[in-house]
Formats: structure tokens, C-alpha cells, sequence
């Protein structure tokens, strides 16, 4: 066995490579673990791009998650750039010339537009949440939609609310940023490192992954889908749903980052579609947040394509809202670790002070991971929660249910 590590981090996908990174920064010797290799094509990360946007309903704590989030995304482009120049090889590839300069981001500012019926509940609670958290909006009717997003179809009677601080988060780059990064502040990654066993053992905690053995002070477990299997005692309600996105070509430019927003549009209350511009020619990004199958984990996830219909209701969706779009020109499929309300699940193992776990992000977490991974690193290495957790209790989790 190793010599002791301050801290340990069993799972370095959305959740995890945050807190490694900050964990590592603030001075802590820390272990990074995962079964994969992230960025991967089993993790929540999936599929090159996530939405960032502020307006959240479901409670004030998301919308201070978020603002925090946005300039830790900020923050973490400045840090990959000032250590690394990019955040990539393919970036620095890129930005040997002047062209395609989102090549080069981590976050990009595009704005974000919700879709609805005119004063639906979707919109009228998100434009509430916004007057009471200060988050900055614009609430448009059909003319105006038509007129600042001539390449959108509005629905008849629909309005849309724009958040100008939205934007694209380019979620396999920031998994990349966040383990480098955290290995130029002194941390250890071992990828391909499946853990079998957690336990306290005296005033430590031990790891085993194989025939390793590793020891910490603390231990974080952000294994999303898995979350279940390594901490049973705690009944987590968490599983894994099979979701999918598909990219359509942008013919006409229209669609493109520099002048069409990220989006989403509520059809009903069970109903919500999503998606993002075509950044670098890549094509317009959509999905449908609720259609899905429940998943084993530890099965390969079915490519895109393999369940009847679900390239047919995408198109139909491009179709109907994005009339300069073109064909179906690839698609994906990720894997969701969903809780029954969608909210997170952030804690201290109540029965193992020494043992912290994050998950739970439901399709929607990617967005909150940079502060997620602050907070929670902090928590660790001083001891104390902070307000922004505080919603996200196991308990309150298990009063959800």
C-alpha cells in the first residue's frame, strides 16, 4: 500500500475532475480513480457540448450554484490557457491560425433561449426566478422572436425568454482542463482503476481498486451511476437512463454560435426538448431531456439509432423549429444518473465522517460542476458545508423520493 494521501477521489468524470483539481490546488495530496478513462463514452459527459444558463426553478440554491459556476468556468479556461497555452492538442492545433477561435474556449458566451406558450407555467416561473435572484433576462413575444431569430420557427402564440449570460460548455475539453490541471498542482491519476471496496479502517479510509490498496485521510466518491454500488448502506437513489442527441446540418449558417443562441423548448410539463447552436461547423445540436430507457451501468450503451423511432422524433423536432436545418448528420448516446426529483445528492456519509459523495446530476449537473467541485473540496478541507449545499442533503434527498 502507498503512503497516505490527503484525499482521494473515486471518479474523476463531471463531479470529480472538479473537485480533484481544486482539492490539488488548494495544497492536498489527492488520488484521482476511475474505471474509464474520461473524457469517455459512459459518463454524463458525453457528447462534446452541455448548456450553461442561470434561470432555475427549481429553487434559489441552483441559482446561486450557477452564478458561482459561471466564473468558475471563467476561471478554469484562464488556468488551462495560462498553463497550458490551450486546452488541448486539437486546440493548439487550431489556434495557429486566426480561424475558428471557439476551438480555443471552454465556455462560450451564445445566450440561451426557453420556448414555451405565451405565460406558460415553464416560462412564467422562470422569468420569476430571474426578477428574484437578479439573474438578466429579456422576455420576447412571437414579432420579436421573429425578429431577432429570423431562422427560428416560433410556434404560434409562443413566446421565448433570453438569458444573454448563457452559453455552451464544451464538457469533454473541461474534463481534459480539469485533470491536467490538476496534475500540475501535484495530484495522481490513475485511469482504468475500477474500485471494488471503501472502508474506514482506524483514522484512515482504505480504497481498493484490484490488487492495489490505497489509503487516505478523506475520501470523495463521485461515481455517478455507480454511486449506489460503493456506498450500499445508504440506499442512494440513484440510476442510469439511456438519453440521446443528434447534430443537423446548419445549410445555411443561420445556426451558427456567433448568432444563434442555445435553446430550449417546453412542449409540456413532461415534454422539454434542448439543444445548442453549431459551433465550428459542427451542426445543430438536439435532444429530448425525458425520452429514455433505464440502463444497466455496467452495460455498453446502446449507440444512437438502436431504439425505434428516436432519429425520426429528433428530426421532426429540427424540422418543425429550425426550417434552414438540413439532414441528420451523426448521433450520440450518453447515460443520465437520474434521482426521482432531479435534485443533486451532495453529502457527508452520515455513518463515515471521513467519506463525502456528489451525484445525481440528472442531465443537468454538468452545468454546476466547477462549483460543485469548489464547494465540496472546501467542505472537505475545512470542515464545513456551505449554504449552497445545504439543498442538496441526503436527507432532503431521501424526503424527495
Amino acid at each position: 500500500m502507498s503512503r497516505p494521501y490527503d484525499c482521494i477521489v473515486i471518479g474523476a468524470g463531471s463531479f470529480g475532475a472538479s473537485a480533484g483539481m481544486h482539492l490539488a490546488r488548494a495544497g492536498a495530496r489527492v488520488l484521482l480513480l476511475d474505471m474509464f478513462h474520461p473524457p469517455h463514452k459512459r459518463g454524463s459527459h458525453h457528447g462534446d457540448t452541455r448548456i450553461f444558463r442561470t434561470a432555475y426553478t427549481m429553487g434559489s440554491a441552483y441559482v446561486r450554484l450557477a452564478e458561482r459556476a459561471r466564473a468558475g468556468w471563467l476561471r478554469l479556461e484562464e488556468d488551462a490557457r495560462r498553463c497550458f497555452g490551450l486546452t488541448s492538442d486539437a486546440a493548439n492545433r487550431m489556434a495557429s491560425t486566426d480561424e475558428q477561435p471557439e476551438r480555443c474556449k471552454l465556455f462560450l458566451p451564445t445566450g440561451v433561449i426557453s420556448v414555451g406558450e405565451a405565460y406558460s407555467n415553464a416560462l412564467d416561473k422562470k422569468e420569476a426566478s430571474c426578477a428574484a435572484n437578479g439573474v438578466p433576462y429579456e422576455r420576447w413575444d412571437e414579432r420579436e422572436a421573429q425578429r431577432r431569430l429570423p431562422a427560428l420557427c416560433v410556434p404560434t402564440q409562443a413566446q421565448v425568454l433570453y438569458e444573454p449570460e448563457g452559453g455552451v460548455l464544451f464538457s469533454e475539453r473541461i474534463i481534459e482542463a480539469n485533470l491536467r490541471l490538476a496534475e500540475a498542482y501535484g495530484a495522481e491519476w490513475k485511469p482504468n482503476h475500477p474500485v471494488q471496496r471503501i472502508a474506514a479502517v482506524g483514522n484512515a479510509v482504505e480504497v481498493w481498486s484490484g490488487n492495489e490498496r490505497f489509503a487516505a485521510s478523506k475520501v470523495l466518491v463521485t461515481t455517478g451511476a455507480w454511486l449506489p454500488r460503493l456506498l450500499p448502506s445508504l440506499c442512494l437513489p440513484v440510476r442510469a437512463e439511456r438519453r440521446t442527441v443528434a447534430w443537423f446540418e446548419d445549410t445555411s449558417g443561420s445556426y451558427a454560435a456567433e448568432r444563434f443562441p442555445a435553446f430550449i423548448v417546453h412542449q409540456s410539463a413532461d415534454s422539454e426538448y434542448y439543444g445548442l447552436p453549431s459551433v465550428c461547423g459542427s451542426g445543430i445540436k438536439a435532444g429530448h431531456h425525458q425520452l429514455g430507457q433505464t440502463w444497466d451501468p455496467d452495460e455498453e450503451v446502446a449507440p444512437f439509432g438502436s431504439c425505434s423511432g428516436e432519429e425520426r422524433l429528433l428530426s421532426e423536432f429540427a424540422a418543425q423549429h429550425f426550417p434552414e436545418a438540413g439532414r441528420c448528420i451523426r448521433g450520440a448516446a450518453c447515460m443520465y444518473e437520474m434521482t426521482p426529483s432531479e435534485q443533486f445528492i451532495i453529502d457527508r456519509h452520515p455513518g463515515e465522517p471521513a467519506i463525502w459523495f456528489a451525484g445525481g446530476g440528472s442531465g443537468h449537473g454538468f452545468k454546476f460542476a466547477s462549483a460543485i467541485g469548489d464547494t465540496v473540496s472546501r467542505w472537505m478541507l475545512h470542515g464545513k458545508r456551505e449554504p449552497e449545499l445545504e439543498a442538496f442533503s441526503l436527507v432532503c434527498a431521501r424526503l424527495n423520493t
